[in-house]
């Protein structure tokens, strides 16, 4: 049974030779973290996978690795490897703290260390702009049919305006709200005929990039 005793300023621990100190005894070899991120800078929705590696001087590494984004935990267990992955969560866009720390299975045997940390940067998603235009000839009240996607399968949210203009005639502004599903529906009513140029202006949101589309058709005479 180990014991040790405090001599002064000086611990010291019992081994079959004697009192001798800690060094003497020898302490749990020393462990390296390093993390390495799939994506570094990435957009918001877009997987990212965080990846640790261990390396130790007495042998392989047996243990966890608990993976911190701002903050938050998560755990993974150690491969044969010495290795260890995880999916980061999905993020708001900004600038996040990224960390890799190894908890020793046996402490006594192996210390902890934690990787640097690393930003990992999530900037705002594209988003491709749907629109088309039904009902647009005589007699007939046309409409607009917006449909947004949001890259790596995010949906838009916000407002997305209209501007309805007639060669030689008039503009008719509009501002459509996205539903949960990112679509709305315009109604435009009875186009006189001529020539029409339509301009959807998506302005963005919090996680999405603006977006803008120009879609051109023509009202026939009845």
């Amino acid at each position: 049974m180990a014991r040790s005793l405090a001599v002064g300023a000086t611990a010291l621990v019992l081994s079959v030779a004697g009192w001798v100190s800690p060094t003497a005894a020898g302490a749990a070899p020393a462990t390296s973290t390093t993390l390495v991120l799939s994506n570094p800078t990435s957009a918001y929705g877009q997987s990212v996978r965080a990846s640790a590696a261990v390396a130790s001087s007495a042998g392989p590494a047996q243990g966890d690795v608990v993976f911190t984004v701002d903050g938050i935990a998560i755990k993974a267990n150690l491969t044969g490897g010495g290795t260890a992955s995880v999916l980061l969560p999905d993020t708001a866009v900004g600038i996040h703290e990224v960390r890799a720390t190894f908890v020793p299975q046996l402490p006594l045997q192996q210390e902890g260390s934690s990787s640097p940390v690393q930003q990992w940067r999530v900037e705002r998603a594209a988003v491709d702009l749907g629109v088309q235009v039904s009902g647009a000839r005589p007699r007939s009240a046309a409409r607009v049919r917006l449909d947004l996607r949001g890259d790596f399968g995010t949906s838009p949210g916000g407002d997305v305006r209209l501007r309805l203009a007639m060669a030689g005639g008039p503009r008719r502004v509009r501002t459509a709200t996205l539903d949960a599903t990112a679509r709305a529906t315009v109604r435009l009513g009875r186009l006189a005929p001529g020539r029409y140029r339509l301009v959807a202006t998506y302005a963005g949101d919090a996680d999405h990039l603006a977006a803008r589309r120009t879609v051109r058709y023509r009202v026939g005479r009845p």
